[in-house]
């Protein structure tokens, strides 16, 4: 019966079918893709809340979400840890500017 809902509303569906689990850790693979702005903004919050009585990991490409979300960042470069912090640490980081938005010198 899902198959009529928005897209956000489905994602929504599978957020409702992992809770009713009670998961102590959540693994959410980039849980904003493909959303309209107003999806990410309920999502990011919904996360929010889950954050208070669990663990949550997020793979996530929205910068956005990641900066307001995360408490500690590792960043992965094929398969590897290059580099972990927050995420004004990361920012700032020379490797992970090179890896993710590329150099003058590329």
């Amino acid at each position: 019966m899902t198959g009529s809902l928005a897209y956000g509303s489905k994602r929504a569906v599978e957020f409702a079918t992992t809770l009713a689990l009670e998961p102590e850790v959540l693994l959410l693979d980039e849980p904003t893709a493909g959303m309209v702005q107003s999806d990410v903004e309920r999502v990011t919050e919904l996360i929010r809340l889950l954050s208070r009585e669990r663990t949550i990991v997020l793979i996530e490409h929205n910068l956005k979400v990641v900066a307001e979300m995360s408490d500690r960042i590792t960043v992965l470069e094929r398969g590897k840890i290059l580099a972990e912090g927050s995420y004004a640490e990361l920012v700032e980081n020379p490797e992970v500017v090179r890896a993710y938005l590329g150099s003058d010198d590329a």
